[in-house]
């Protein structure tokens, strides 16, 4: 009966996200100039899509930039020198030479629907999984990126894969832990941290054969770091978000302006919950519609639990890889678009520590 129930909370997902779809298509939303359509595009995908029209035209140079970076010393890097991962470019060329806009709805809605379906199995034989999955389906950030058809589409699908084969209870495969590991690693940069937490699980996580998996890890670790390394070089010439401008006049007496190692230290500890807070939603934006201010505030602090509970849980590894990812990501990544894929783990464990609390609540009375 339970199987029953959330095939059709699953059916009710399939059909609410096609409903928006179908709406958004006739109806296109334009919130303060920002128009989430289907003619719409978002994120980095004019980056993306330079990369492909770029490599299609000389791959040769691409490579020769890659290599001249590492072995010249006056070589300099620029937006134009700098290149994303090759998979979801490739997409687009494929969609190109298609050239029918109904493909990439379909396309788009299918990763969707198949992210769904994987979220949906991380849930067996878990407690109140028809109402974890119920409140997953209402998280609105899949469905947007959804629309737009981003790269974070692609890479939802196979974090959601990704997340499933390491909350698997049974021995895990090798292999396929590794090939996801890989397309992920060359999806979008930030792959490289799921890949660093799959060489974790096979050096720790295996008691035999995986030494083959844990070189072969490694070396597409160097590959990519290789491949990124303009791309990494200049993000981090970027300036850090500062947060708390005034931090240094509130904690004067800690922090000092001459920039020392431990005002560095101080300064970063103090940021840190900020950064936290950015990752879920829990920031201002620039919208006039307070409705969706305080819909993103509340989704936030339902995440913020849940990360919380991935602390206090963290025997797990589905919560392990949350508390990974999210201590390396804040650093770098503070919008949703690099979490958002996460938080149907966040809401799960949010559900989590909801019943938690009800039954220390029993116990106590």
């Amino acid at each position: 009966m339970n199987y029953l129930k959330k095939n059709i909370i699953f059916l009710f997902g399939v059909l609410f996200y096609s409903l928006i779809g179908l709406y958004i298509y006739f109806f296109p939303l334009n919130l303060e100039g920002i128009t989430i359509s289907f003619n719409s595009v978002c994120c980095d995908y004019g980056f993306y899509k330079n990369f492909h029209n770029i490599f299609w035209q000389d791959p040769k140079n691409v490579f020769l930039n890659i290599f001249k970076f590492w072995t010249d010393s006056d070589y300099i890097v620029d937006d134009y020198k700098i290149y994303p991962g090759f998979i979801y470019p490739a997409v687009l060329g494929f969609l190109d030479f298609i050239d029918n806009k109904y493909i990439k709805i379909i396309i788009s809605f299918s990763l969707t629907f198949l992210t769904l379906k994987n979220i949906s199995k991380i849930l067996d034989n878990q407690k109140y999984k028809n109402l974890k999955l119920f409140l997953i389906i209402l998280i609105p950030y899949q469905m947007i990126f959804t629309i737009y058809f981003s790269s974070e589409v692609l890479f939802s699908y196979f974090i959601s894969l990704y997340l499933y084969e390491i909350s698997k209870k049974q021995v895990l495969d090798p292999f396929r832990l590794f090939f996801i590991s890989v397309i992920l690693l060359f999806l979008r940069p930030n792959g490289i941290i799921i890949a660093l937490f799959s060489l974790f699980i096979f050096i720790f996580g295996f008691k035999k054969n995986s030494y083959k998996y844990s070189f072969l890890m490694i070396l597409s670790i160097i590959l990519s770091l290789l491949y990124y390394g303009p791309y990494i070089y200049l993000y981090f010439q970027e300036p850090p978000q500062n947060f708390l401008p005034e931090i240094k006049n509130q904690f004067s007496f800690l922090i000092n302006t001459d920039s020392n190692w431990i005002s560095i230290i101080l300064l970063k500890l103090f940021e840190f919950p900020f950064r936290i807070m950015h990752s879920i939603g829990i920031r201002t934006i620039t919208l006039d519609y307070e409705i969706i201010y305080y819909f993103k505030i509340l989704f936030g602090l339902i995440f913020l639990l849940g990360l919380i509970w991935s602390v206090f849980n963290f025997k797990s590894k589905t919560n392990m890889f949350i508390i990974f990812y999210f201590v390396l990501s804040v650093h770098g990544f503070l919008v949703e678009r690099y979490f958002f894929y996460l938080y149907p783990i966040l809401m799960i464990n949010f559900v989590d520590f909801l019943n938690k609390i009800k039954v220390i609540n029993k116990k106590s009375n």
